[in-house]
């Protein structure tokens, strides 16, 4: 296995090689200085991938860090680099690659010495300012905020930042770095239903995820050919927004509550929880069931947070949203 000082973050053709971006990102706490150095060192490259597989990593360090790495980040040499990247870029286009990663740093983490950093970066000069016009915030860095917001927890330990290779493809004449997009928030309900088919959990689980899936195309279709009647849906239907909201608090209460037992007698881990489950124990079915109300909460926030996602993706009237 790789030292965990020197990460190796891109593969043998250049693409982004996300077992070890994911190792980089999976401290918690506390960054080393070795790898704070090398990242440093990276961001000083005149090759492509290597910068641009480096903003990949320090995107996805942030969003799986604790604030004290995000602090880290903040006060290192990274963000001196990442200021030249800004006013002396190396090569064409790698500006607002730089200026994509402090965006979405001042979305996530405003209140935070990290995402303040980045917005006086942004908006210090005029120039800067005009870099940012038609630029928002990555759907990666929206997602997250949402997840957060809404608190639903994260299905992986680690979860995958902004591919910047794939993201800025155009401005660099092809894909540089990665085969595969950001996971959606569908695809890691779907994800997250195959695992529960092997942990004893029910199939409702796997058929809300598919559920959503084909209420998600029906959708997307519905907006492309009707724009303004699908609006007035979305506009028209707060309250089930907010009663659903509502019953996923609720489920999330009723999984805690259900788990408690489990947390005093240890019989949590996961050696212990099949043997239960076998031998029929009341408080594993409980559990068990409280997960799939859960599951099933979540995938009807995500259907309604789908469908407003498409209706600004197509750029509605301002009226309209």
């Amino acid at each position: 296995m790789a030292d965990m000082r020197t990460p190796i973050l891109e593969d043998r053709n250049g693409a982004v090689y996300w077992p070890g971006v994911l190792q980089a990102a999976s401290s918690k706490t506390y960054l080393s200085a070795e790898l704070v150095q090398t990242l440093k060192e990276r961001l000083k490259s005149e090759q492509t991938h290597i910068v641009l597989n480096t903003l990949t990593a320090l995107h996805t360090i942030s969003i799986n860090g604790s604030r004290q790495t995000r602090d880290q980040l903040a006060l290192s040499k990274c963000m001196k680099q990442l200021e030249r990247l800004l006013n002396r870029p190396p090569f064409p286009g790698v500006e607002m690659a730089a200026a994509q990663l402090l965006m979405d740093w001042a979305f996530l983490f405003g209140a935070e010495e990290l995402g303040l950093k980045s917005f006086h970066l942004l908006t210090g000069t005029s120039k800067h300012r005009a870099m940012l016009q038609g630029m928002q915030a990555s759907d990666v860095a929206v997602l997250q905020r949402e997840d957060q917001q809404l608190g639903i927890p994260s299905f992986v330990a680690v979860a995958r930042g902004l591919d910047f290779g794939k993201h800025f493809a155009a401005q660099f004449g092809g894909l540089l770095t990665g085969t595969a997009p950001p996971p959606t928030v569908l695809s890691r309900l779907a994800a997250a239903a195959v695992a529960a088919s092997y942990s004893g959990s029910s199939a409702a689980a796997a058929a809300a995820a598919a559920a959503s899936r084909n209420t998600f195309a029906a959708w997307a279709e519905r907006v492309q050919s009707d724009p303004r009647a699908a609006a007035e849906r979305v506009l028209s239907s707060t309250r089930h927004v907010e009663t659903d909201i509502a019953a996923l608090s609720t489920a999330q209460a009723a999984c805690l509550a259900a788990a408690r037992p489990f947390a005093r007698n240890g019989a949590s881990s996961s050696s212990s929880l099949p043997a239960a489950a076998a031998a029929g124990d009341d408080k594993y079915a409980a559990l068990r069931h409280e997960l799939d109300r859960a599951y099933l909460a979540a995938c009807k926030v995500t259907e309604w947070r789908e469908m407003i996602q498409v209706l600004v993706q197509q750029q509605l009237p301002d009226q309209l949203l």
